[in-house]
């Protein structure tokens, strides 16, 4: 896909700087002035993580993907009482390998949530994960979270293994899976590995059907990788997930909502017209994907050259 160029991009139907348009500054001042585009489309209490039936909307089997940076309490607390309440049973994945002192650090930011128990799996190379019985623990959890680190670390160890099938059941069974940073981006089968205008793309987790997820995305300004991956792969959506916030996914029902300080930005391919609509959403926006996906009004489209499409679904080794 070298040397691959986006047209320049247009909001309100004016054609825009494309160098000026992806300049943190400008992208930002843009994007926040899109959210007011965007409101009555979608359930929009004051704060859904205040909502007495927040949990009983995403009990069944779901996601928490979590944008990296520092997390309010509330989205903590809320994949707590998804995975149980004090009877939740905690499986912790870091995504980097971790020795004795980070294993007590990374129990202890659970420490205010009151687990039955909790405890740290990880695999210092991928025979070891490939091991049986490695990945029993999963059997025994309700809930199992992906720290931040490295997606390639943890794409290296786990991907297409006996703990993908296990992290499945884990959903099939209505218990709940969370990540942040490098756990948020691992959760979809097409992840983002690394790179800044050209994204380096391979295989994560097929947790997360259909998407493609990006982490500090405001925070970093990841916007044009996103959407060089979505030419790449026009079948998925993507969601570009801000520092301090969540995206819950109800898995069977594709029932979504947002929970945190900042915004998400939903990426969503339209073949027919050859744009990307964007969609920023909020704290406290709740619908399903269908309802997201089947919007006509755009918030803000950008063009993207037909012959740049490549719909080829292979992976590298």
């Amino acid at each position: 896909m070298s040397g691959e160029e986006l047209s320049p991009p247009h909001v309100a139907g004016r054609p825009v700087d494309w160098p000026l348009f992806w300049s943190s500054g400008s992208f930002v001042l843009i994007l926040v002035s899109l959210i007011s585009l965007g409101s009555g489309r979608f359930s929009r209490p004051l704060d859904s993580s205040r909502e007495s039936d927040f949990c009983s909307r995403f009990r069944g089997g779901a996601l928490v993907i979590a944008g990296g940076g520092d997390l309010p309490p509330i989205i903590n607390r809320r994949f707590w009482e998804l995975a149980g309440g004090k009877n939740a049973r905690l499986v912790i994945i870091p995504a980097y390998f971790a020795h004795a002192a980070d294993i007590t650090s990374l129990k202890n930011e659970w420490r205010d949530c009151r687990f039955e128990s909790v405890q740290v799996l990880q695999a210092s190379s991928r025979d070891v994960s490939h091991q049986p019985g490695f990945a029993d623990p999963i059997r025994k959890a309700t809930s199992v979270w992906f720290s931040g680190g490295e997606q390639s670390w943890l794409a290296n160890l786990y991907s297409e293994t006996e703990l993908e099938t296990r992290l499945q059941e884990l959903l099939d069974r209505g218990g709940i899976i969370g990540g942040t940073s490098a756990g948020a981006a691992i959760m979809s089968r097409t992840m983002i590995e690394e790179g800044h205008r050209e994204p380096k793309l391979r295989r994560g987790l097929d947790l997360f059907k259909d998407a493609v997820i990006d982490q500090h995305f405001f925070k970093r300004n990841r916007m044009q990788r996103m959407s060089k991956t979505l030419i790449r792969r026009p079948h998925l959506m993507g969601f570009g997930i801000d520092e301090g916030t969540a995206l819950f996914v109800q898995v069977s029902s594709g029932r979504l909502g947002i929970i945190g300080n900042s915004y998400v930005m939903a990426c969503i391919p339209e073949p027919d017209t050859g744009s990307l609509r964007l969609e920023v959403l909020k704290a406290g926006d709740n619908f399903d994907i269908d309802q997201l996906r089947g919007l006509s009004d755009a918030s803000a489209s950008t063009e993207l050259t037909s012959e740049t499409v490549d719909l080829d679904d292979s992976y590298p080794t």
